[in-house]
């Protein structure tokens, strides 16, 4: 027969403080919120469980706290014995030699108190094995039986149900594998049929209804008492038997309908009633979960344009537009053009590859910047989402946006592209001032060294006009943080001294205009490095006098060298 061997853990926490346990003194003391937590555990059976089955349940204290438990007593409560469960073979196992006392009651079952050894934090314990053992034949009521275990607090208990050896009763699954699929392109669909109780079932036979103008179905079970035929969208499929507690997998291959619309596939399990089942009433299996094919390959329904719903003038501000593919397949080589007319465009603000849109007009024609056109490099998958975000800036004579602006997508690569989707967004324009926004921190150039000089510059930024600059060098550690400000270093350039070996250096430049003020800091440099000793390049030579006599002068050149300045 088959056995049902799922198991489920019954726990229970247990916590005891290392002070109080056993009322055993404490010499060194413990953080006030160390303890030991003790949880008990009892493997269970997925009942009920069939006829004769041999189930061995483990029982063990695991310490989930921070700190080590002391010895702990743990109560294994054993059930009392009776005329209904007498049949049922029960054997407790002690391990690891823990010791126990048994007690017996007259009204209850027997136990057993046994006392656990100290368990590290994070450490399990087994402490016992209970194995159950159902008898040949079960009353049609069925029989059970039990065990649970104690501590000084709470408790977990597991029970064991033997069923009756009854009547089949049939049951299965459906579904698609995917909730989408492309017109005419192959799908997959999985399914099962089981045996859910411990009567055998003999022959019976089991239909399916695929989607309406599906093509090439293929059916594949995995059972090699069922065989299987193909008749249009319809599979009709004999089982010759099925063991208790039994079940099969199948799948199924075919291609989609190539019309648009929303199908569903049913299961029907025993329709000629060959086998006699406890429950008939769940022979009809009912729909699978819906498939939906799309009306072409690529679908940009959805594409929402994000940005501020105020902005103010002469500053430059992000727009986003999000594409979704709403179809099938996945769409190449998407372009679009955004338009949004008085918005100058400044850049790409997450490195998308977008360029200026330029129309012409006029008589005579000429060219007007009118938004930005941006190439999709890599495929946006079916069922997904992109982003592409670009700033503009705020014309200081602009005092309201223009509305409707506009973003229109559109793909080349497929003979039915989809839908070609608009969307619209504006923005009102402010007139009030705005502090300085950093775009590029400070760079710093030159070796660090003592002695040779640094240069920063002073970054970029934008604003409300005018924005002005100020430069402070700071000395910070060697890993570039505790910075503190170096007395006298405001210019562009700063020359390390010898105070500032072991240290690196960064520049922070502070940029002020009407809207107030902010400070961008450049990356540190590297570990400045001391003074370095001269080291000879050309050696000293000799200049004779104009005669080579005993009184006349001798000179001589002091060579080149190299090292730190000055030398």
């Amino acid at each position: 027969m088959h056995v049902h061997m799922l198991r489920r853990r019954v726990s229970a926490s247990i916590a005891i403080t290392a002070v109080a346990a056993l009322g055993l003194a404490v010499t060194t003391a413990a953080p006030a919120h160390a303890a030991a937590v003790l949880n008990v555990a009892i493997d269970q059976p997925l009942n009920p469980i069939a006829p004769s089955t041999v189930f061995t349940s483990a029982i063990t204290v695991t310490n989930t706290g921070d700190v080590a438990s002391l010895p702990s007593a743990i109560t294994i409560y054993l059930p009392r014995a009776s005329t209904a469960n007498a049949a049922i073979g029960r054997v407790l196992t002690i391990l690891n030699a823990v010791p126990c006392i048994t007690y017996t009651s007259r009204f209850s079952g027997p136990r057993r108190v046994c006392t656990v050894p100290a368990i590290a934090a994070g450490a399990t314990f087994s402490l016992a094995t209970y194995k159950v053992t159902g008898p040949a034949t079960v009353p049609f009521v069925g029989t059970s039986t039990s065990v649970s275990v104690g501590g000084p607090s709470n408790s977990v208990s597991a029970t064991y149900t033997f069923a009756q050896a009854g009547m089949p009763d049939l049951s299965g699954g459906l579904g698609f594998s995917t909730s989408t699929v492309f017109m005419g392109a192959p799908g997959t669909m999985n399914g099962s049929v089981t045996n859910l109780a411990y009567g055998a079932a003999s022959s019976f036979g089991w239909h399916i209804d695929m989607p309406g103008g599906s093509t090439n179905v293929v059916i594949t079970p995995t059972n090699a008492a069922t065989t299987c035929s193909v008749n249009g969208v319809g599979i009709d499929c004999t089982t010759t038997t099925l063991a208790n507690g039994a079940s099969f997998p199948f799948a199924i291959s075919y291609n989609a309908p190539t019309v648009p619309g929303s199908y569903a596939a049913t299961l029907t399990i025993d329709v000629a009633n060959s086998v006699v089942e406890s429950n008939e009433s769940n022979n009809i299996i009912g729909a699978a979960n819906a498939l939906t094919v799309p009306g072409s390959a690529v679908n940009f329904s959805s594409i929402v344009v994000s940005q501020p719903a105020q902005v103010i003038r002469g500053t430059v501000f992000t727009r986003s537009v999000t594409i979704t593919n709403n179809g099938g397949s996945d769409a190449l080589n998407v372009t679009f053009t955004d338009r949004f007319n008085q918005f100058p465009w400044v850049g790409a603000a997450n490195g998308s590859n977008c360029g200026k849109y330029v129309t012409y007009g006029g008589r005579p024609s000429t060219a007007h910047y009118n938004g930005v056109t941006c190439i999709f490099l890599t495929p946006i998958a079916a069922g997904t989402s992109v982003t592409m975000s670009y700033n503009l800036s705020v014309p200081l004579t602009l005092a309201t946006a223009p509305v409707g602006d506009t973003v229109t997508l559109s793909t080349t690569s497929f003979q039915q592209p989809g839908s070609i989707a608009t969307a619209s967004g504006s923005t009102s324009v402010l007139g009030g001032t705005v502090a300085p926004t950093n775009l590029t921190v400070p760079g710093v150039s030159g070796n660090a060294v003592v002695g040779q000089a640094l240069a920063t510059t002073a970054g970029t930024w934008i604003g409300t006009a005018t924005i002005t600059t100020a430069a402070q060098w700071q000395r910070c550690d060697a890993s570039g943080a505790n910075c503190a400000d170096i007395t006298g270093a405001t210019a562009l350039s700063y020359t390390p001294i010898i105070t500032d070996a072991g240290s690196t250096l960064r520049s922070f430049v502070t940029a002020t205009n009407p809207g107030g003020s902010t400070t961008a800091a450049s990356v540190p440099t590297a570990v400045v490095i001391g003074a370095v000793a001269p080291s000879l390049v050309t050696a000293p030579t000799l200049l004779p006098g104009l005669e080579i006599q005993p009184k006349f002068q001798w000179g001589v050149t002091t060579g080149t060298w190299s090292g730190t300045p000055t030398i």
